[in-house]
């Protein structure tokens, strides 16, 4: 499903200033490698899904329980920041596809 001009400008907006907080709070611990890989944001402009992508793999669950615990903090500083009547509710996930790629390079550095 392609997005509209709107939800695509809305998930850019999140995607910057979320990742600009998350380096200012500084969330995530040393040697962690915490990326947004994507934002989807509902057609309706309520909801934004943030995907994740965390390196170490062995990082995930702890760093998505920092994050989860931060949600009510990034919201507040999205409503701030961002000059919307509404600004989407956040969920966040790890990105799938970002962990089965470190996973076939694994398995492809086994078989050489």
């Amino acid at each position: 499903m392609e997005l509209s001009k709107r939800q695509q400008q809305v998930a850019s907006l999140i995607q910057e200033e979320l990742s600009q907080d998350i380096l200012r709070q500084g969330v995530v611990p040393l040697g962690v490698l915490a990326t947004i890989t994507e934002v989807f944001v509902s057609p309706d402009i309520e909801h934004a899904t943030i995907s994740f992508s965390i390196f170490p793999l062995e990082s995930e669950q702890k760093v998505m329980q920092i994050l989860s615990r931060s949600i009510v903090d990034f919201q507040h500083t999205l409503n701030r920041r961002l000059h919307m009547r509404f600004v989407p509710q956040l969920y966040f996930k790890i990105d799938q596809g970002a962990k089965k790629g470190a996973e076939n390079e694994e398995k492809m550095a086994d078989l050489l």
